[in-house]
């Protein structure tokens, strides 16, 4: 689902949602980059205005939406487990690696020890 965003000035008195399920029966508004910002007119008056940008769509689309989203988040956290497991897989490998390591040099020197206490 593409959904286009156009740019909107609102004069509303707190920051607008940036879900809005409850102002129209019929529109879902989506709004995005939401910012006070001021405008002076030609007299030098100052207006403070919100400034985003909003989607419209329909419930129907709004359901639509949320599926998809909630689909692309699913597969987010599902590449981001996998990510962690491949990681924890190297870091367990490395471990026993370094173990193997470490096992190996102890066991040189036990034997330097045993055939320096030949000589």
């Amino acid at each position: 689902m593409k959904i286009e965003y156009r740019v909107v000035k609102g004069s509303q008195a707190t920051r607008p949602a940036e879900i809005d399920t409850t102002s129209s029966p019929s529109t879902v508004y989506l709004r995005k980059d939401i910012k006070r910002i001021t405008e002076v007119d030609e007299q030098g008056e100052e207006t403070y205005l919100w400034q985003y940008e909003e989607a419209e769509l329909t419930p129907e689309e709004y359901k639509l939406y949320l599926a998809e989203t909630e689909n692309m988040t699913t597969q987010l956290l599902m590449q981001q487990i996998n990510d962690l497991a491949a990681t924890q897989e190297m870091t367990d490998v490395t471990a026993e690696i370094y173990h193997e390591e470490q096992m190996q040099l102890l066991n040189d020197i036990q034997a330097d020890i045993i055939l320096g206490g030949e000589n």
